[in-house]
């Protein structure tokens, strides 16, 4: 599906993510089980359904993990849910960046990463010759909001518009921190 360069589309739905479950599918690593139940910040593996199977990750992950786990030092522990010899990434044929799934175990840290990702696109695309509002991010994350509900929060649309549109889903669901921006 092509989305208008100009179009976003951001949903909140239920989180089906369980992420009890998939640290315990590590149970029998202790030593990446134990991180993975310590982290603040999960990186999910991708479901590519019948296209791959074993976890897979889309080719942003190396880039956003350094970024979050830079940015967050002291704040917040950043870990894949993946056997570092299992590690695969994936490309799409689009010109769309695709951000690894998150999952935050605090609400309170989706605020910061939110700004330190969209810093990361704004970044990436500050020099190039095309206008940013013709780059497409796509964006998904899992969190429990104040109120205790598991969420999915999904965005689609372009980079130029990422950080205003999931601030107000944010803000609308009372997690949004003002002066979260960080120096």
């Amino acid at each position: 599906m092509e989305i208008p360069n100009d179009a976003h589309v951001a949903s909140v739905e239920s989180s089906a993510l369980n992420s009890d479950a998939l640290i315990a599918s590590f149970a029998d690593d202790v030593e990446l089980s134990s991180s993975l139940l310590s982290a603040s910040v999960l990186i999910v593996p991708t479901d590519l359904g019948t296209q791959h199977t074993g976890p897979v990750f889309p080719e942003t992950t190396k880039s956003i993990f350094e970024i979050l786990k830079s940015g967050l030092a002291g704040k917040a522990h950043v870990e894949a849910a993946v056997r570092e010899e299992e590690y695969t990434e994936f490309a799409y044929r689009s010109e769309c960046i695709i951000l690894p799934v998150l999952y935050f175990a605090s609400h309170v840290i989706v605020p910061l990463a939110i700004n330190l990702i969209a810093s990361h696109i704004y970044d990436k695309f500050k020099n190039k010759s095309s206008s940013s509002s013709n780059n497409q991010v796509k964006s998904e994350i899992h969190f429990t909001t104040p109120k205790g509900a598991k969420v999915n929060f999904k965005y689609e649309g372009p980079t130029s518009s990422y950080e205003k549109v999931t601030t107000e889903h944010l803000r609308e669901l009372g997690i949004w921190i003002e002066d979260t921006k960080l120096p």
